[in-house]
Order: structure tokens, then C-alpha cells, then sequence
């Protein structure tokens, strides 16, 4: 994937001082590139690629004077929505939208400039999560659930921003 700005907005609500429930989306859009593996010939030239990461997690922050320090997890899913992928071989295949679990971890510091405005500089990776099997099984031993999984990619993203207290 090409590096691209991300767009984005959250919404945070109080639990206590230190814990915050978040709300969060973000768009990247972006070109991906795909390399194949036996050759040249199936290898695909820049495709339009759409990322949208729909998330809710939780935020601890500790508060220092006129900043605070925070670290954050959410859960939740990623929309890909790609454009039609062209080969170098000039083939042309379209390509369906998907949807997949995905999380995300953050951390960073917010400046107060005044009791209710800060501003904010964070840093956060962003994981999609596949989902390949999973099976049931029932013994002696108890029963059990197994999930076969992985991680596609991840996103590294900084981002900065304006807080409003109400």
C-alpha cells in the first residue's frame, strides 16, 4: 500500500479521570500494489483501494498539569473498498469489497491550550484480522473452540488534532 493521509473522528465519553469509552472511524484512501509470488506476469499495477476502520474501545489517560498522557484499544471492523485490479499483462478483474474484524492500539499526549480545548498528537496501529477455519470438538477432556487466524497487514498512523471538552 502507498502511504496516504488518513481522515478520521472520535468520540470519547468520561467513564472517571482516567478511563474514556471510545467511538472511532477512519478513511484512508489509498493505491495498493500486488506482487505475485511465481512471476512478473500476475503482478497488478497501482488499484484504487478505500480503508475504512469502524471501531469502539477504551482509553486510560493519566493527567500531568496541562497535559496527559493516554493509551488506547478498540475493536471492531475494517470496510476495504477496492477498485478494479489491472495486471501488467493489461488483464482487468474486479474486485468485491470486504469486511473483517480489525483492532487497533494507540497511544499519545494531549496539550490543554484552555480547560475545555487541547490538542492532541497520537500515534496508532491499525490491524485487520482474517479469519481462515475453525472447529468444534467435544472429549474426555471438555469441549473446545479453535479459530485459525491471522493478521493481513498493518497500518502505522500519526495523526493530530483539536479536543473539545463539553
Amino acid at each position: 500500500m502507498d502511504p496516504a493521509p488518513t481522515y478520521g473522528a472520535s468520540v470519547t465519553y468520561a467513564v472517571d479521570p482516567e478511563f474514556e469509552l471510545q467511538v472511532l472511524w477512519t478513511l484512508s484512501d489509498t493505491h495498493a500494489h500486488f506482487t505475485a509470488s511465481a512471476g512478473p506476469s500476475a503482478s497488478s499495477l497501482p488499484n484504487h483501494l478505500n480503508i475504512n476502520y469502524f471501531q469502539a474501545g477504551i482509553t486510560k489517560t493519566i493527567r500531568c498539569g496541562d497535559f496527559e498522557c493516554f493509551g488506547d484499544v478498540t475493536v471492531g471492523a475494517i470496510l476495504l473498498l477496492p477498485g478494479p485490479l489491472r495486471l501488467e499483462s493489461g488483464e482487468l478483474f474486479s474486485v468485491h469489497d470486504t469486511w473483517r474484524l480489525a483492532f487497533t492500539l494507540g497511544a499519545g499526549v494531549r496539550f490543554f491550550v484552555t480547560e475545555k480545548l487541547a490538542v492532541v498528537l497520537q500515534a496508532r496501529l491499525l490491524a485487520p484480522v482474517y479469519v481462515t477455519s475453525g472447529g468444534f470438538y467435544a472429549g474426555n477432556g471438555g469441549p473446545g473452540l479453535v479459530v485459525g487466524s491471522g493478521i493481513a497487514f498493518i497500518q502505522g498512523a500519526f495523526s493530530a488534532g483539536l479536543v473539545l471538552v463539553l
